[in-house]
């Protein structure tokens, strides 16, 4: 059987990385989001995408979150350029989106980044928590409806809603890692 294979998406690729999380996006939240950062991890099976997590890296600017949400900017704690936003984080094989995730953490510690500053479902992040010990700091945000386009409303619209959290990037890699199982290779 055929590794599933977790590598940076190349600019040929997120055509179809968009079309595979509004898919998936449409099926699980009834929304379609329009854009998908171009930094992204790609899971591929047979030559199919199996599973996206995309980054979002700053060199200052605000991040999108930043936009979509009300929160305390000062709660980041590090300058942008040391933090990372991960999102569209959507799998479709059993066993493969840690490894996901893996990869975008990893990839980001290797570009210098410390912190995530992301949002994400309170189950996902209770799940992550109970299931893998992994710590995040959730901050006290308010969607900013002006900012979200009406085809990605559903999402925001979660009961409860996405919620925006921080985490240190090395602890994460540290017990995700151990995670992957071999059936997936992650290509750095």
């Amino acid at each position: 059987m055929e590794p599933v294979v977790i590598r940076k998406a190349l600019p040929s690729n997120l055509a179809a990385a968009i079309d595979f999380v509004r898919g998936n996006y449409m099926a699980k939240f009834n929304t379609a989001p329009e854009t998908i950062w171009p930094d992204c991890m790609l899971a591929w099976k047979e030559n199919q995408i199996v599973g996206v997590t995309a980054m979002q890296f700053s060199e200052g600017e605000p991040f999108e979150i930043e936009e979509q949400f009300f929160f305390d900017v000062p709660d980041l704690i590090l300058p942008r350029t040391q933090v990372v936003s991960l999102g569209r984080w959507v799998c479709d094989v059993p066993g493969v989106s840690i490894a996901l995730v893996t990869a975008a953490v990893q990839y980001s510690l290797q570009r210098g980044k410390e912190r995530t500053l992301s949002c994400a479902l309170p189950s996902l992040l209770r799940f992550l928590s109970r299931k893998y010990k992994l710590k995040y700091d959730a901050l006290t945000a308010e969607v900013n409806w002006e900012k979200i386009p009406e085809v990605d409303r559903n999402f925001f619209l979660s009961d409860p809603p996405p919620m925006v959290y921080t985490a240190d990037l090395r602890q994460w890699y540290d017990i995700l890692e151990k995670s992957v199982t071999p059936e997936v290779v992650i290509e750095l």
